[in-house]
């Protein structure tokens, strides 16, 4: 797997990967033409490969998945398990995206947890060693950073970026 690798994404065998939403397989003579086949994979004794990209929804392509094999031929289900993979790869690589874009402090994540949890300011607070207001001042600014009114769109937010 690569992630925004300028020798697989400068490949123009790989730009056809990009160009296509199904699976690219190598077949029919075609695994010889790409760059990494020629320098490293076919003298290794590899015949066949595909890949794909892992795309993000706002940025795009951000990566790409390849797989090779002595074999001459893949299975379906090797290729249906790498478009799954793949499709896993760029849910985790978009939540990754929007919790870094809100920037959350390793506290901040933790109290999202427990507010989620339903977890009260006081109960918070015991069980985090620290004031009522300080708690209540972590609230506040994941309030703001998450761009929600209220616990339950603290809640929401920490699921839909997958931080609970």
């Amino acid at each position: 797997m690569h992630l925004r690798s300028t020798f697989v994404t400068a490949d123009p065998m790989y730009r056809r990967v990009v160009a296509d939403s199904a699976v690219l397989t190598w077949r029919g003579g075609q695994f010889a033409q790409g760059s990494a086949a020629r320098m490293w994979l076919t003298p290794a004794g590899y015949r066949n490969g595909f890949s794909l990209p892992v795309l993000h929804a706002q940025l795009g392509e951000i990566g790409s998945i390849h797989a090779n094999s002595y074999a001459s031929d893949f299975g379906d289900q090797q290729l249906e398990a790498a478009e799954a993979f793949s499709a896993f790869l760029g849910v985790v690589l978009s939540q990754k995206a929007a919790q870094d874009g809100v920037r959350l402090t390793p506290r901040e994540l933790h109290v999202v947890r427990l507010v989620a949890e339903g977890a009260s300011n006081p109960e918070i607070a015991e069980q985090l060693c620290v004031s009522r207001r300080t708690v209540a001042t972590h609230v506040e600014n994941i309030l703001r950073k998450l761009g929600t009114r209220s616990r339950v769109g603290i809640a929401m937010e920490g699921a839909r970026l997958g931080l609970i």
